[in-house]
């Protein structure tokens, strides 16, 4: 077997060449429940009442009968409830209401409650006292085995969703199981919707140890409530979150609403989560790359939504849903197979170009050459632009003429003042080098409208003189970047923000010197500091690349969406010294310069559309982060010029010993060492169709490099409102020891496959759900056998074999 072939892969295709071959399985039975453990949080919900009831086969909560001895939340939201003999089955209704007095929940939305005019009452970490009518809820299909269900306003959809679908004449452990997990499919979560912790989302303490799952979770559980609330100061928390229940059950929620609606949509409530997430990443202690991941994920999601249906459903639920023990794991099985079998299409579809070959494919050919092109001169010509518009600034700031042009490589840029602000313009051709062989002409058509007002102070004290340049940048630009056969876009909508904060020092002294020509010495030393602060830098470019049809080009590819970039934070600096000696036989002239760059949590989301005029389309989101970008330059110099005009080059110099003999140097770093290396995350959200399953499939990927030598890997897959979720952490390291993947599904089943770093050994694997194995997996001889704790087994080659009444194909 090939051990360089990815596990996750390698898994469905082994599976996909097996047949259905074992027999008999039902669901495994559990240890009868000692209690119900998990957590209330809406934020964090202290001094809850927590009571579980039983629902009737009307859709009605049965409150006269308690199926635990009642108990309160702790301050960190906590609960236990241990059933009791009126317990018999079944699901159970965990609802945490409101005491008399004494109940307080921690504010985790931007602003939980407002005054008469709007203005914030209770904010993001503050406590307050709930209303006494407040109520939410949980449902546990089956309460048997150990639980931990969390009470949120996700799950309190899904129980007034369970009510409602048991009104209508649904069975009411079917309405619980489908209820959890189309809520999950529509918010885009991974497991159950009851089994997730609750986090604290304005506690570092809470943050710092929560997965990035349980942190998805909890935001989007606050965004739900946050997006209802919005703004207004007219009704409350709790009103908002049962409006938007009843929007859910009535009729769900669309991806994207084209006009504005009373109504929520999924691209509102995760502008909300983004939002709560910005908030998240500025609480104090914070270290959880988690935080990263998420914001990383939810911006891909968000900018997926933009183009998304504008038809409200409820989320989709998969048949097997609620299945537990033997029998989820041998569903779990035939899901993998099912999945396998249509991913690995034949060479004669793939030949044709069918399925998602067909969809990949128009990505692959919108990357041509000539677009290749286009995309390099468009950011030759939009670094132009920055160098330009600083050079603009600078002039300004040293009081000096502004320039009417600017050129930067072979780019020139035309400068204009116009009565509302600065126009920087470029019309040329470029030639640009793709490769050794082929050069390209790209036409150059770009405008950049700067329409700030930035204000200078100048102030001197003791000798020393200091401006501050700062204020708001307000970029808008447009044009396009073009060949014979591709044209790139960028619309006049597009635009660039900031705040701009330059600083410099100055002084300079002067000594010696005589009132006679030629006679004496002087010696000038000086020394400038620079620093420059960028804050809140956003780019929004509405971006279209389209090829053009011609004798080669017969079905053209094309793009059109959104490029989105966000920069928290740029502080860069440049420290330089200078000395000059003069004399009757020369000068000597030396200077030291330091310049430092640091740019904080960088996001980059590109979204929208690929498709060509045969009809193939691939709907797509990417973000990617970077925490920090670290980078230093150093150099010194110093030179003697002599009454002749002879100039040599006489080696180093030090501002604080003067000239030295050490010799000319410059040199830049980046840091990217193991202590501080940087942090960086990626995510690619698309919507693709495999030939044997009829719902589109929803593929989230997500890359994170969190250490110097490790890199995370995961990969969610959902259809049909099934789904599977791909781990993997890679080990970068020299001497890493094999390698492992898991796969988990929308039941919780996990799979566990290691490729042993012994190449004698054959993988090996197990299959379990809450903590219990159901089958072994093993490898010997090149063929991979499951074997179940019923005795079955299924096998990746034909063949015969033993077991408990079954044979594997």
């Amino acid at each position: 077997m090939n051990k360089n072939v990815l596990l996750a892969l390698a898994v469905s295709s082994v599976l996909a060449a097996c047949g259905s071959s074992s027999s008999g399985g039902g669901g495994g039975s559990r240890a009868p429940a000692e209690g119900v453990q998990g957590g209330a949080s809406k934020g964090v919900i202290a001094g809850g009442v927590v009571n579980a009831y039983a629902i009737s086969e009307s859709g009605e909560v049965d409150r006269t009968v308690k199926l635990a001895t009642q108990t309160t939340t702790g301050e960190d939201g906590s609960y236990s409830l241990v059933l009791n003999s009126n317990y018999t089955g079944g699901v159970v209704y965990v609802e945490v209401t409101s005491a008399a007095t004494g109940t307080t929940m921690r504010c985790d939305l931007l602003v939980c409650q407002r005054d008469s005019n709007g203005d914030a009452i209770v904010s993001f970490g503050e406590s307050y006292e709930l209303a006494s009518d407040f109520t939410m809820a949980a449902v546990i299909p089956n309460a048997s085995g150990q639980i931990s269900a969390s009470v949120t306003p996700l799950t309190h959809i899904a129980a007034q969703f369970t009510l409602d679908k048991v009104a209508k004449g649904g069975r009411v452990f079917d309405a619980a199981s489908a209820a959890n997990a189309q809520v999950a499919n529509k918010f885009k979560l991974t497991g159950n919707l009851i089994d997730q912790p609750i986090v604290d989302i304005t506690s570092s303490t809470s943050l710092n140890t929560a997965t990035k799952d349980a942190l998805e979770y909890n935001v989007k559980a606050a965004a739900v409530v946050a997006a209802a609330l919005g703004s207004s100061n007219d009704i409350t928390l709790e009103q908002a979150l049962e409006g938007f229940v009843s929007q859910y059950v009535d009729s769900g929620v669309a991806e994207h609403e084209d006009t504005p609606a009373d109504t929520l949509s999924l691209e509102e409530i995760f502008d909300a989560a983004q939002g709560l997430l910005g908030e998240v990443d500025d609480v104090a202690g914070v270290t959880n790359t988690a935080v990263t991941q998420v914001s990383n994920e939810v911006n891909a999601e968000k900018s997926s939504l933009a183009g998304g249906s504008t038809v409200a459903d409820r989320g989709d639920a998969p048949d097997d849903v609620g299945s537990e023990g033997l029998q989820a794991t041998k569903a779990f099985v035939k899901q993998l197979r099912n999945f396998g079998s249509a991913a690995n299409l034949s060479s004669a579809q793939l030949s044709a170009g069918q399925g998602f070959h067909a969809q990949i494919g128009i990505a692959a050919d919108m990357m041509s050459d000539d677009a290749s092109a286009t995309l390099d001169a468009l950011g030759l010509g939009v670094n132009a632009i920055a160098s330009a518009h600083a050079a603009y600034r600078e002039a300004q700031l040293n009081e000096e003429t502004p320039p009417a042009s600017h050129t930067e490589g072979d780019i020139e840029v035309t400068i204009t003042a116009t009565a509302t602000g600065v126009e920087y313009s470029i019309d040329q051709t470029l030639t640009i080098a793709v490769n050794d062989e082929l050069d390209i002409g790209v036409d150059l058509a770009l405008t950049a409208v700067d329409d700030s007002a930035v204000e200078q102070t100048e102030t001197t004290a003791e000798g020393e003189t200091t401006v501050d340049h700062e204020g708001p940048v307000d970029l808008s630009i447009s044009g396009s970047s073009s060949t014979a056969v591709a044209v790139l876009s960028i619309a006049d909508t597009s635009a660039v923000t900031a705040t701009l904060d330059v600083q410099t020092r100055s002084s300079e002294t002067t000594t010696g010197g005589s009132p006679l020509p030629g006679v004496g010495e002087e010696s000038t030393v000086g020394e400038t500091h620079a620093t420059v602060v960028v804050t809140d830098l956003s780019a929004a470019l509405a971006v279209s690349l389209n090829q053009l049809a011609s004798d080669e080009v017969t079905d053209p590819v094309g793009f059109d969406g959104e490029l989105a970039m966000s920069v928290d934070r740029i502080d860069g600096s440049h420290d330089r010294y200078y000395r000059e000696d003069s004399s009757i036989n020369g000068t000597t002239s030396g200077e030291e310069a330091d310049s430092a760059l640091l740019i904080d949590n960088i996001a980059l989301t590109l979204s929208g559309r690929l498709y060509n005029t045969s009809g193939d389309q691939l709907r797509a989101s990417i973000s990617a982060t970077l925490e920090k970008f670290d980078a230093s330059c150093s150099g010194n110099s110093s030179k003697t010029t002599s009454v002749t005009g002879q100039t040599t080059d006489e080696g180093g110099y030090d501002h604080e010993t003067g000239f030295t003999s050490e010799g000319s140097a410059e040199q830049c770093t980046v840091v990217n060492e193991e202590a501080d290396f940087a942090d960086a995350s990626l995510t690619l959200i698309f919507a693709a169709q495999l030939d044997g399953i009829a719902d589109v499939v929803k593929v989230t990927a997500n890359g994170t490099r969190s250490g110097f030598e490790e890199v995370t890997i995961n990969l969610e897959l959902v259809y049909n409102g099934s789904s599977l979720t791909v781990a993997h952490v890679a080990d970068l390291s020299d001497d890493a020891a094999g390698r492992s993947v898991t796969i988990t599904n929308h039941n919780n089943v996990m799979l566990t496959l290691n490729d042993p770093a012994d190449p004698e050994q054959g993988i090996n694997g197990k299959i379990e759900q809450g903590g219990e194995k159901y089958a072994d997996i093993d490898e010997d001889a090149g063929i991979v056998v499951i074997t179940y704790s019923d005795g079955t087994f299924e096998s990746a080659f034909s063949g015969s074999s033993s077991g408990a009444g079954s044979s594997g194909s």
